[in-house]
């Protein structure tokens, strides 16, 4: 069995700073207008329209429970006027404002090297408040996630932190290219559920590059649930496939599709994909066995 990859995070460093991003988007949905803001001391760059972060550090923000039911509470930002928060409740001249929540960690020790981001929200705006409890400048907004604003009820955990869209369809990326991220290759070995492969095209991926996509052998398709890389050059790739490898397959050419784990932080970032997530309010665990085990969704 391949020993797990010891990989240090953000979270494993003792010296980090965990930071606030919010992100405000508007306008026309294929070229969208981006603010953003971190409680930061600093203003920080790549946000999402290649932008700063503008350093907030008076802004609060109090991330309502997900609760599994609708008529959630409301996402409240407590936050300083500034020349867009001015014209947030003009919905005639701004239109309506998506808002997205996420926790940054930087790792001080690093250097900042080890930096992860984590999407804790994702609704629209609904009401913005000037002069909040008679402070001037001070700004409340309220933000519905997406599933509050449904009238009818649903199984809350697939669209709550996976994304629902099929991968590659044609709300994906508009119909992203698949044949981009497809390879041929031919089977080496078959034990049970696992297969393996030397093929350079095949290993020389970056990790869990297979994982949830598929092999093809002959018109038939079965999905991948794990991949295990090599830990000496030349050694060949492991892949774990949902259903037993037919035999038939051995020494077999199969073609084989990358696969996306649904989850915004990860897969969708490395596809550059992120606005065409379909997972509204994402903060319940990522661990959703449905999902994990290949058996639905």
């Amino acid at each position: 069995m391949t020993p797990p990859l010891n990989i240090p995070t953000a979270y494993d460093d003792p010296a980090k700073e965990v930071q606030t991003l919010v992100e405000f988007r508007w306008g026309d949905p294929q070229s969208p207008q981006w603010t953003s803001y971190t409680d930061g001391q600093n203003n920080e760059g790549n946000a999402p329209d290649d932008g700063v972060y503008t350093s907030q550090t008076a802004m609060e923000v109090q991330i309502p429970p997900i609760t599994g039911v609708l008529k959630e509470k409301s996402l409240k930002i407590k936050i300083p006027t500034d020349d867009f928060i001015a014209r947030l409740p003009r919905a005639d001249e701004i239109g309506p404002v998506n808002v997205r929540v996420r926790e940054r960690v930087i790792s001080t020790a690093s250097g900042g090297q080890l930096d992860i981001k984590t999407t804790l929200f994702v609704g629209r705006v609904t009401q913005v408040i000037n002069n909040y409890r008679g402070r001037a400048g001070s700004v409340l907004i309220e933000a519905k996630s997406w599933k509050s604003r449904l009238n009818f009820t649903f199984n809350p955990g697939i669209v709550e932190h996976h994304c629902i869209l099929s991968f590659g369809g044609p709300l994906c990326r508009n119909g992203i290219n698949l044949a981009l991220f497809r390879e041929t290759a031919q089977i080496e070995s078959i034990n049970g559920k696992y297969l393996t492969t030397t093929d350079p095209a095949i290993v020389n991926v970056e990790p869990n590059y297979w994982h949830k996509g598929t092999v093809k052998v002959d018109g038939r398709e079965i999905g991948i649930t794990r991949q295990q890389d090599p830990t000496t050059p030349g050694d060949p790739i492991r892949l774990q496939l949902v259903r037993f490898v037919p035999p038939e397959w051995a020494l077999r050419t199969a073609t084989f599709t990358a696969g996306c784990n649904k989850l915004y932080e990860s897969d969708c970032a490395r596809y550059e994909n992120q606005e065409n997530f379909l997972g509204p309010g994402g903060a319940v665990p990522s661990y959703y066995p449905p999902i994990e085990t290949g058996r639905g969704g």
